[in-house]
């Protein structure tokens, strides 16, 4: 049974919120072209504060990435039948012996527990671009202002990546092997392009789920199919304006590869000045698009 529209929307918000519920009734509308204006206005003083987040994400993983490895060969030692030696380090990385299943499964765990550590940092990001969007005050400590109830990131992350990867993964797979046995080459012509359907279906219908659980603190569930009947009333145009700021993303530098591709050094340093203006105008167009449809509730 899908969530009524009361159950979508937290009880404190019910009598505030009037743009959500606005939304959900598909009253919403935008224009791409004002979307990319505002953004490249606004980029302006928000290149700096951006690259500070991601910097600060990026020494994160750095130091992730590094108690990850002492854990793992920490625990390869423990686990370990022989003697510990130095050259015993580089085997259990390298795996070049036998790995034990309890060293198996910590790499999962590991995985597991970064994206509970780092989607609410994500999370952070997105709202630091939604408040500079709205003429909110937008700070680089924005990032670690969404960790209520961090469990809510995790499990949405975890149902859209069952359309998005496991799913299409699955098709294109175990049966797509499998029906090629009945149907041979014609397997291709159904498994692709239906794998490729519910993956972009999903990428593109809950696509506001993690700023709805950052901004309206929304439940996991809300969040999702909130996003996903909100999304439904203007798929094609939401899906166009997700399409063209991810291929300008994606193009741009690609462009500039083909141009300049008879010297690597102009490519790296055309590519830099890109990217520092690129990627966070790119996260304003997405934050754009999401006060237009959504509204923002920190501001009201």
């Amino acid at each position: 049974m899908l969530p009524t529209d009361q159950s979508l929307t937290p009880q404190t918000q019910r009598s505030t919120d009037a743009r959500l519920q606005a939304a959900l009734a598909g009253e919403y509308s935008f224009s791409i072209k004002n979307i990319f204006d505002e953004a490249w206005e606004k980029t302006r003083g928000f290149k700096t504060l951006y690259w500070e987040a991601m910097g600060i994400c990026f020494l994160m993983i750095i130091g992730l990435v590094l108690l990850g490895t002492a854990l793992y060969v920490t625990s390869g030692i423990v686990f370990s039948d022989v003697p510990f030696n130095w050259d015993q380090i580089s085997k259990i990385i390298e795996a070049k012996d036998p790995v034990p299943i309890s060293m198996q499964v910590l790499p999962v765990v590991f995985e597991f527990a970064a994206l509970f550590l780092f989607l609410p940092i994500l999370a952070g990001i997105l709202m630091m671009a939604i408040r500079r969007a709205s003429g909110l005050p937008a700070r680089v400590g924005t990032i670690f202002s969404y960790y209520q109830k961090p469990w809510r990131y995790f499990l949405a992350d975890i149902w859209i990546s069952i359309f998005f990867q496991y799913i299409p993964t699955f098709l294109t797979g175990p049966a797509f092997k499998y029906l090629s046995g009945f149907i041979g080459s014609y397997a291709n012509w159904l498994c692709i392009p239906l794998a490729i359907t519910i993956g972009f279906y999903a990428y593109v219908s809950y696509f506001f789920a993690m700023p709805l659980l950052a901004d309206r603190k929304l439940t996991t569930w809300g969040a999702l199919e909130t996003s996903r009947r909100v999304v439904g009333f203007h798929w094609f145009e939401v899906c166009r304006a997700v399409v063209i700021v991810l291929l300008v993303t994606i193009l741009v530098p690609a462009i500039v590869i083909m141009l300049l591709a008879s010297n690597i050094h102009p490519i790296f340093w055309t590519l830099i000045i890109i990217f520092v203006w690129l990627i966070p105008f790119s996260a304003l167009s997405m934050a754009i698009l999401y006060r237009e449809v959504m509204g923002v509730f920190e501001k009201s």
